[in-house]
């Protein structure tokens, strides 16, 4: 092999390591990550390339609430992210919508499930307590182991008949 033809090898196997190089790396989607647990914890927009813009903003909304206005928080700004801190925790059983403006990234929907509680409060004891009534029984009594809400009780409490009407 000649001398000139080996340098010219050399310089196009230089050449192509700087192609190599030269090629852009993937770039990650923009998404939206919403905390696991209620609270304060934050909602983050990250893989947001190229640099972030004064545009760009993460907006989050209480679904099934039109024309209100976005939940208050605090706004930080990384190198590729944005990260939005609620200024009160989430509600457990409300659905949010957070929205990333500017950067055409679909919103994203996520709710805190209510979590599963035991009943605090049983039926102590019914008056009056014979096994059968007379059908113009005009007052009974339902006493509860703990207090009760006022002004419920015409919408929770149903007497039923042995045919179920």
């Amino acid at each position: 092999m000649s001398r000139g033809l080996g340098r010219r090898l050399g310089l196009l196997g230089v050449l192509g390591l700087f192609a190599c190089a030269s090629v852009p790396t993937e770039r990650r989607a923009a998404e939206i990550v919403w905390p696991s647990e209620a609270g304060r914890s934050a909602v983050v927009a990250r893989g947001l390339t190229p640099a972030l813009g004064t545009e760009d903003r993460l907006l989050v909304f209480v679904e099934g609430r039109d024309a209100a206005p976005p939940v208050l928080g605090e706004l930080e700004h990384g190198p590729d992210s944005l990260r939005f801190v609620p200024r009160f925790p989430w509600r457990r059983g409300l659905t949010y919508r957070a929205e990333l403006a500017g950067r055409g990234v679909s919103p994203v929907r996520h709710s805190f499930p209510l979590e599963a509680r035991a009943p605090t409060t049983s039926v102590a004891a019914v008056f009056p307590s014979a096994t059968t009534l007379p059908e113009n029984v005009l007052r009974f009594y339902v006493h509860f182991s703990a207090p009760m809400s006022r002004g419920e009780a015409y919408e929770r409490v149903h007497l039923f008949d042995a045919n179920g009407t």
